[in-house]
């Protein structure tokens, strides 16, 4: 299941896709949107939803959180890198494709192994999940960009690993839980887990609201 904070990178990875003229969503629409979102103004961003989403404002700038980390830890200049990423895709011949655009079978594959990293049922894929998730599938030209912003693979994936770790301590105990999503006129969820059902209906509620206001962060 997926978080919030993924739900706004499949948006802004399908409209890279779908303004770069592709008939399906590439791992590198997806690094494009995370190097959006630690960008993205999460409050201005949610100024004019409902109440019911403004309230995911925490837990996206949270999640958002820890791709900023992993950016700057590897040493990539978020814009930069959105440059590169797009010079290196190019133009795609569907110049008239249209919404909702598929994800391709190497994305697939990468939120398929991202999912692995998921520690229960009760937990949901977070953004740095996905990270580890692409990192997983081999691009040469991905490696490149990354040289171009004067990082490498393997320092990505070490900065990756570095939040995945301190996850897993959480999990454990070992380190500062996140707070629970609030529900109303219900008990708290166990800290850091939130609850399946929950966490669904507010994915729901908050992909109805993206596609409702064509957002475009």
């Amino acid at each position: 299941m997926n978080s919030i904070s993924v739900t706004i990178l499949w948006s802004l990875a399908e409209r890279e896709a779908l303004s770069g003229g592709f008939e399906t969503i590439l791992p590198m629409h997806f690094w494009i949107a995370l190097g959006k979102a630690v960008d993205l103004d999460v409050t201005a961003f949610l100024k004019n939803a409902d109440d019911e989403v403004k309230r995911l404002e925490p837990f996206i700038e949270r999640e958002l959180e820890t791709v900023r980390r992993v950016l700057s830890e590897a040493g990539i200049p978020a814009q930069k890198f959105r440059r590169s990423l797009r010079s290196s895709l190019g133009r795609g011949e569907h110049s008239n494709g249209q919404l909702p655009i598929h994800r391709g079978q190497s994305v697939r594959t990468a939120f398929r192994r991202a999912g692995r990293l998921v520690q229960d049922s009760e937990s949901y894929l977070l953004p740095i999940h996905l990270c580890s998730g692409l990192m997983s599938l081999s691009d040469p030209a991905f490696d490149t960009v990354l040289e171009t912003c004067g990082s490498s693979g393997s320092r990505l994936q070490g900065a990756i690993n570095q939040q995945l770790a301190r996850l897993v301590a959480v999990d454990r105990g070992e380190g500062v839980a996140p707070p629970p999503i609030p529900e109303a006129n219900a008990p708290a969820n166990k800290p850091g887990k939130p609850k399946s059902v929950l966490c669904c209906n507010l994915g729901v509620t908050f992909l109805i609201w993206l596609r409702r206001v064509n957002c475009r962060p």
